[in-house]
């Protein structure tokens, strides 16, 4: 495993893709948000929101909450989205530190 993250490429595409599926989950909780408001459109499942979090997605979702302010009232929101965020950054700090 390390052999395979001893290559500083590989750790710019785990970059790339946090940061891609971020992009994602802030879209997909933009459109949770306008079919909340608008009511024409179905919502998104809580569980889908939560599950693009935990694949990496939860900086998305958590500048989603604070830009659009949804979601906010919900405390496994409010209080999952900045954990799992703080357990990816964590991860990705020890993956560079390991590979380093």
């Amino acid at each position: 495993m390390i052999k395979l993250l001893s290559d500083n490429m590989t750790y710019i595409y785990l970059i790339v893709y946090f940061i891609v599926i971020s992009f994602i989950a802030f879209n997909v909780f933009y459109y949770d948000k306008r079919a909340s408001r608008t009511r024409r459109h179905k919502r998104v499942d809580e569980f889908t929101l939560i599950f693009l979090a935990i694949v990496g997605g939860s900086a998305g979702i958590f500048l989603g909450m604070i830009i659009l302010n949804h979601k906010t009232r919900k405390m496994k929101f409010k209080l999952g989205i900045p954990i799992i965020l703080i357990f990816q950054i964590f991860g990705l700090a020890c993956i560079y530190f390991l590979v380093k």
